[in-house]
């Protein structure tokens, strides 16, 4: 995790420890940290390992249950945000994996168990991913009334309601956390690949769940 510095874009695959990348915040310092340290010990001694990286969690596929303080999950802050205002932006953006917590934790139960897998890195992320456009259709055919609308006029409506309240939760929850507010929205950054892992999994059977209308309407209610 992090972003690479001077823009610059890298794939990052499980291979991969560290690329130049600097992460923003303690959190992902600290599991680049462990990571470091995990892997100095193995070469130390006899140690076997396995690290696994997941992508962004979501809720239970089938019960719908997270966690529950849902109000400080970013991309459910976002969405809730999106439902309030009517409105997404149509934009050709991969937002996030969508890793659902059982598929999730399958996956790596799957991985632990495999004894000859000793000293990997892993890479768990679900590799179907969906455009901000694609999400915004989701969500109308999941019977929510959210309008997509071009870029332009989205940020104009956006500091349109901004001006008039500077204290508008929603508004205020986008400029925290949408993507298309950051400074390096414009460049792709750190790009990670889980080709390895999936074709691993997929030989033991496991495979991820494409997002479906049924998965949004169990979102949804988390927001709410």
């Amino acid at each position: 995790a992090g972003v690479m510095n001077g823009n610059k874009s890298f794939v990052f695959s499980e291979d991969d420890l560290s690329l130049d990348q600097y992460a923003d915040n303690f959190y992902l310092q600290t599991k680049q940290r462990a990571e470091a340290e995990l892997i100095s010990a193995g070469e130390k001694s006899e140690l076997n390992y396995k690290i696994f990286r997941v992508g962004n969690l979501m809720h239970n596929s089938q019960s719908g249950k997270f966690q529950e303080n849902i109000g400080d999950n970013a991309f459910y802050t976002v969405v809730n945000s999106y439902l309030n205002l009517g409105m997404i932006p149509n934009v050709d953006f991969e937002i996030s994996d969508f890793c659902f917590v059982d598929y999730t934790s399958r996956g790596i139960l799957t991985l632990f168990s495999t004894e000859e897998l000793n000293r990997e890195i892993f890479h768990l992320v679900n590799p179907n991913r969906f455009s901000l456009i694609e999400f915004g259709k989701l969500l109308k055919n999941a019977g929510y009334s959210v309008k997509g609308i071009d870029l332009a006029d989205y940020l104009d409506e956006i500091y349109r309601i901004y001006n008039e309240d500077e204290n508008n939760r929603d508004i205020s929850n986008l400029f925290l956390h949408s993507a298309i507010f950051k400074e390096n929205y414009f460049f792709p950054g750190l790009q990670y690949i889980s080709e390895r892992t999936n074709k691993i999994l997929e030989k033991e059977n496991f495979s991820w769940p494409l997002l479906d209308s049924d998965h949004i309407k169990k979102m949804v209610e988390l927001c709410r």
